[in-house]
């Protein structure tokens, strides 16, 4: 009787499989998807509400939230403006946090980012 092999765990095959670089943008996309997610659904708005209000198509906006595409800065901007929302620049190790009038203030942090989402 032969062994089965062991599988190996998600972290190994995640760790095995991309570069840094890779990881760090596939991290960035990750976030930055949450963050539009957290955005609509804190504004009652379904994938199809978002989508007839920036018009474009509802499975788009689901693709680009299961991060079976990659964001286009235009299509970030389209689904973003009528949220009250548009994408920043910032420096690395700065970083956008929510203060206490709910209001998005820079903060100096050790984590490195580059684009971010904040309210107009």
């Amino acid at each position: 009787m032969s062994k089965v092999p062991a599988t190996k765990s998600f972290d190994d095959f995640y760790n095995e499989r991309f570069t840094e670089e890779q990881k760090r943008r596939i991290e960035r996309n990750v976030e930055l998807m949450k963050t539009l997610i957290e955005i609509r659904e804190e504004q009652g708005l379904s994938q199809r509400d978002l989508a007839k209000k920036a018009g474009v198509k509802q499975p788009s906006i689901a693709r680009l939230e299961r991060l079976v595409t990659t964001p286009k800065i235009d299509t970030l901007n389209e689904l973003l403006d009528p949220m009250g929302y548009k994408l920043a620049i910032v420096k690395k190790k700065t970083w956008l946090k929510r203060g206490l009038n709910n209001e998005w203030k820079w903060k100096e942090l050790k984590r490195v980012s580059y684009v971010y989402i904040h309210k107009r």
